[in-house]
């Protein structure tokens, strides 16, 4: 059995946790438009049963903004990810994808959100500061550590190799 209801059906659930952004909501509404679909057996044709036709919310005349219109598909996400390697700006990239193909409706934030996770992805469990660091270490530059007398803070000074012979 197949149960179709309306993205914006059931209740909102107040997080746990402090959310970041006290402006954040939901679309929830608590619309009951519920439709099931099942496969009679005697002679193997599928059916739909209206279970609720009503709807308690405006419809949205357009698909853009929507969650699954705004959805990455994967060549776009292999193409966000080639062009965040190469430094590209984000909106750039956006308007890369949207010359590729007419009918596209992602927005900004869907690429801000697969470069976050490109990013994440390609340091592991490393902070940006120590993903930096393995990566100076790896290409054979040097960084230092100096400390201030009777302060705890401690400040970092990146070299490139060619230079140390100047510094020592």
């Amino acid at each position: 059995m197949l149960e179709l209801v309306s993205e914006w059906s059931g209740e909102h659930k107040v997080p746990k946790r402090k959310v970041k952004h006290e402006a954040t909501g939901s679309r929830k509404c608590g619309c009951l438009f519920t439709v099931h679909g099942y496969v009679v057996r005697e002679d193997n044709a599928s059916k739909l049963a209206i279970l609720n036709g009503v709807h308690n919310h405006e419809m949205v005349p357009y698909v853009a903004g929507h969650l699954l219109a705004g959805r990455l598909m994967e060549d776009d996400k292999k193409i966000v990810h080639d062009l965040t390697n190469s430094s590209v700006k984000p909106k750039n990239i956006l308007t890369n994808l949207k010359k590729k193909r007419k009918e596209f409706m992602t927005n900004i934030k869907q690429v801000y959100n697969e470069r976050h996770k490109f990013k994440k992805e390609k340091r592991g469990d490393l902070t940006e500061m120590q993903f930096l660091i393995s990566k100076l270490e790896e290409n054979e530059n040097v960084y230092y550590v100096r400390e201030k007398k009777g302060k705890s803070n401690h400040s970092r000074h990146i070299l490139d190799s060619s230079n140390i012979s100047k510094v020592v």
